[in-house]
């Protein structure tokens, strides 16, 4: 049984490109996915880049981990391609035939030209502005969940490149603690909820 991510990779590498646009968490999706792959014992180069506008200003980050060392931060031909918006579709011809996108159908209305991918679209923007109906009211009312948009890809992404559910939860349980300390510690809850429900939404694909 090949091991999660393996069916994406090629010669032992895995590149993930994210893309969208500021106030979307493209740089933290970068960063779960990153400490992901170093609890699965492989390298892990991480390089972002984002314009200077605090929020709306385009953003995007590779991902490129392996089983031995990694040759380039940078890739020219993607295995996994990760959008939140309209304009980052234009990054879809960069994606390898055979690779993997997922599109935040919430908010994409152009159409995927290509049938030699992998293309799944997921609500991300609809299911995290939802996630308080799954969350105890005392707590939703203190937080808004339509900030977990990343969190919902990044449970697709993981049901998609083949993990248990029970393990993919546990990890980014262990994840976001380390990544989210004091104060805000008290968004872990609201950020597994939205993982596990990408996660579950996208399960259905998994065997594409």
């Amino acid at each position: 049984m090949s091991r999660p991510a393996e069916k994406y990779m090629r010669h032992g590498v895995l590149k993930v490109m994210i893309s969208g646009h500021g106030g979307q968490g493209v740089l933290d999706l970068g960063n779960f996915i990153a400490y992901q792959a170093v609890r699965d014992g492989k390298h892990v180069v991480y390089t972002p880049t984002y314009g200077p506008e605090t929020r709306g200003g385009k953003v995007r980050c590779w991902v490129t981990t392996a089983m031995g060392e990694i040759d380039s931060p940078i890739a020219e031909e993607l295995d996994v391609l990760l959008i939140f918006n309209k304009p980052s579709m234009d990054f879809v011809p960069q994606l390898r035939p055979g690779g993997l996108l997922l599109y935040n159908i919430s908010i994409i209305d152009r159409p995927v030209q290509r049938d030699d991918i992998v293309a799944l679209p997921i609500a991300c923007t609809d299911l995290a502005s939802g996630l308080g109906a799954d969350l105890d009211p005392a707590y939703s009312k203190t937080i808004d969940t339509a900030k977990t948009l990343n969190c919902v890809m990044y449970g697709g992404y993981l049901a998609q490149l083949g993990y248990d559910q029970k393990k993919a939860l546990d990890d980014t349980e262990k994840t976001f603690k380390h990544l989210y300390e004091g104060g805000k510690s008290r968004y872990i809850p609201m950020n597994i909820a939205a993982v596990k429900k990408g996660f579950e939404v996208m399960k259905q694909h998994a065997g594409r």
